[in-house]
């Protein structure tokens, strides 16, 4: 192979690497962390913590699915849907205590 071929591969590669694995780092690094929601079901503020690295793998197949890793309400909810994923995916920065603590954000969004 010639140097130009192996600077064409090489190039080739990381354009699709790129576009492969940039949703998955940007997933991963917006929905990591602590989460503060309001709970559809209790109307409480509880705090989240989404499964980053099962959304970031999603994110890479482009089905981007969301689910709650742990939840200040599940050991008296059980059962839970889940239905605050959408609160989250609708404002992520909105819910990120890393966020609300920077801006002062003091009451939870439903």
């Amino acid at each position: 192979m010639t140097a130009l071929t192996v600077a064409l591969v090489s190039s080739a590669l990381l354009v699709v690497a790129w576009y492969v694995f940039s949703p998955a780092v940007q997933a991963y690094r917006r929905f990591r962390g602590q989460l503060v929601v309001a709970c559809p079901e209790t109307g409480q503020a509880v705090a989240t913590r989404v499964d980053a690295r099962h959304l970031a793998l999603s994110a890479v197949r482009r089905t981007w699915e969301m689910e709650i890793e742990s939840c200040d309400q599940w050991p008296g909810q059980p059962g839970c849907d889940q239905v605050c994923t959408t609160s989250i995916e609708d404002a992520p920065e909105q819910c990120s205590v890393r966020e609300r603590l920077r801006y002062g954000i003091t009451e939870s969004r439903a």
